[in-house]
């Protein structure tokens, strides 16, 4: 396959797929041409044996239609009619058959019912129930001579009849000689082509009745007609055991009775054997002219092979991620001037690839993506987002009297922990603000459950820092405390800033709200807050209510919860806490407050709850609407 790849293989498969193509062409051309000059052929000669083979069939019934009228004048015959006696009359028969060159003779009366047959011999019944031959009668019944002929089923076997009245002298019977239509009568007419008889029963199924063609192919020719390709008088091209014939189909009653047909067939590959050697000639021919073409592309792919060869290494240095190298070509032709694009080519990859990479490690690779992908300017879209801030809760006391570099190598294990449960829940982390991220959630990446992703990726970073406050603790670190906060709103997204200097981001309130309600976490010893919108888009996730908060500079009270993972027990008893607080009862909420802090001494917010209510009992409120002050932004 390494071959096959050089511009030497792919020069020599092009003209020798050129030369191919243009004597599998010819080839297909002559041979169709000799397959349809073959089919035109056959089709004469079995248009002309049709009529042979009609001309035969009308003959042989002339002939029966002559030795019925001898018979039928036939003295002893008549007397042995009189007789009455049927034995006299069957010896009559049978003599008279043989003479005739007949398979069958039979007697009936002038309704048609059958008198004697030599088909059934002395001891059957003289009178058969329904009539085959009613039809064939009443045609000879309005004959100007009482005579008539064709064929059809007696005893099971499809003989070809021919019908005379027996005068004594006025007409007192029907005289019906038969010529079984079997194999041998096949045989006989299949001079010109093969032959096969069908005959189609009443269920519309056809039979074969007699053919020359061997049993695979005439059951397939069976199946060709029950398909209904044979029609009467058209030429029709049959595969008959796996090979093609071309057939003709004609009727074998002349008054155009069509459950009795004669299929003529004849091979077509027979048919194209004078056409073999002109074939064998021109196979040797197109081998000799596709010899000349290979050696003559040997010789012109020669003469590009090395410099195809060197962009073609080039080009591989560069999937391997390779740029720096340039291909050095001379001459003023065509593959030189390849060469010259290529180069340019390698340069401007190199640039794009250095810019893709700079890029993805200064913004979010979902943010350089979506800046990569479209035409970069300003401004951007309305879109619904969740957006989450996370700081480090006194992050600058922790760092007096630190080196700057021991600082550097703690904020870059934390944020690389944070980065990590962002992007596993489908996050873009948007900025990184000292030891605070802002992350979106929903932009640039659309996520219908962008509100729940947020709140998984808030408990992952939770997780995050407290596997690495582990590790601080065996180097002898102190631990880092956190705090989240979170928001769902519609927000613009887009590209901001300058023509010049430009940010994906988004603005709008939301954000801002985001940003306060991150600050809210150490006012209630929570590592998590979210809005309420942030809750109602967050199914399947629990959550307590913490407070009613009203920021600093709004109107409106907003409601912040906690997502949490409490036992049931401890949700009833702050929720039982929170309904007398919320009653106004700030001595029950103190004391059931107090209570919950005691049995889970870990919980900052029940904590700030039970000092609050123990503060408001000693001095309630003058006007309080269950909503608590944010004193700052």
């Amino acid at each position: 396959m390494r071959g096959f790849r050089s511009f030497r293989s792919r020069m020599l498969v092009l003209v020798v797929g050129l030369v191919l193509l243009s004597q599998a062409l010819a080839f297909v051309l002559v041979s169709y041409a000799n397959t349809r000059n073959a089919t035109r052929q056959i089709a004469a000669d079995l248009e002309a044996g049709a009529g042979v083979f009609r001309r035969l069939i009308d003959e042989r019934s002339a002939g029966l239609i002559a030795n019925a009228r001898l018979l039928s004048g036939d003295f002893a015959f008549k007397q042995a009619f009189a007789s009455g006696d049927r034995e006299t009359i069957l010896s009559a028969m049978e003599n008279h058959l043989g003479r005739m060159e007949a398979d069958a003779m039979l007697l009936v009366d002038p309704d048609g019912k059958l008198l004697a047959s030599t088909l059934q011999g002395p001891e059957a019944a003289p009178v058969a129930p329904v009539a085959p031959w009613a039809s064939l009668i009443a045609r000879a019944s309005e004959d100007e001579f009482g005579e008539a002929s064709g064929v059809v089923e007696i005893h099971d076997v499809l003989q070809q009849v021919t019908v005379v009245p027996l005068f004594t002298p006025e007409p007192s019977a029907w005289i019906l000689f038969g010529f079984a239509i079997d194999d041998a009568f096949a045989r006989s007419l299949g001079k010109i082509s093969d032959v096969t008889v069908l005959r189609r029963d009443a269920g519309a199924v056809w039979h074969p009745v007699a053919s020359t063609l061997a049993p695979g192919s005439r059951d397939d020719l069976v199946a060709a007609a029950s398909q209904g390709l044979l029609i009467d008088g058209v030429v029709a091209t049959v595969a008959l055991a796996r090979e093609d014939y071309v057939a003709l189909s004609t009727p074998l009653d002349a008054q155009g009775n069509k459950d009795a047909v004669a299929v003529l067939a004849r091979s077509l590959r027979a048919q194209l054997v004078p056409y073999r050697d002109l074939m064998r000639s021109l196979a040797v021919l197109l081998g000799g002219a596709l010899a000349v073409a290979v050696l003559a592309a040997i010789a012109i792919a020669r003469s590009v092979t090395r410099p195809v060869l060197k962009l073609s290494h080039g080009a591989r240095r560069i999937a391997d991620g390779d740029y720096a190298g340039r291909m050095l070509i001379p001459g003023r032709d065509e593959i030189s001037t390849l060469a010259v694009s290529f180069n340019e080519m390698a340069a401007g990859l190199q640039d794009r690839e250095r810019v893709r990479g700079l890029l993805g490690k200064v913004v979010s690779p979902a943010i350089a993506e979506e800046l990569l992908r479209r035409p970069i300017s300003l401004g951007g879209e309305e879109r619904e987002v969740s957006v989450l801030f996370v700081d480090i809760r006194g992050f600058t006391a922790r760092c007096e009297g630190v080196a700057p570099g021991a600082v550097l190598d703690l904020l870059n294990r934390y944020l690389t922990r944070v980065t990590e449960a962002i992007e596993a829940e489908g996050g873009v982390v948007d900025k990184y603000i000292g030891d605070a991220v802002m992350a979106l959630f929903g932009a640039p990446l659309v996520h219908e459950d962008h509100a729940a992703r947020a709140v998984r990726a808030a408990l992952g970073i939770q997780a995050a820092v407290e596997a690495l406050n582990f590790e601080f603790a065996a180097e002898g670190q102190l631990p880092i405390a956190i705090g989240v906060g979170i928001n769902t709103a519609s927000v613009v997204a887009g590209n901001m800033g300058s023509a010049s200097r430009m940010n994906y981001t988004v603005i709008g309130d939301g954000v801002n709200i985001a940003s306060r309600i991150e600050a809210l976490c150490p006012v209630y010893g929570a590592a998590i807050l979210v809005s309420e919108t942030t809750r109602a888009a967050s199914p399947g996730i629990s959550f307590r209510e913490v407070d009613r908060v009203r920021l600093k500079g709004r109107a409106e009270a907003l409601l912040v919860h906690e997502p949490t993972r409490a036992i049931a027990t401890q949700d009833e008893l702050y929720t039982g806490a929170m309904a007398l607080w919320l009653a106004r009862d700030f001595t029950g909420a103190a004391s059931a407050f107090t209570a919950l802090a005691s049995a889970f001494p870990g919980d900052g917010v029940v904590a700030f709850h039970a000092r609050r209510c123990t503060a408001f009992a000693e001095t309630p409120p003058p006007d309080w609407d269950g909503a608590h002050v944010q004193a700052s932004k």
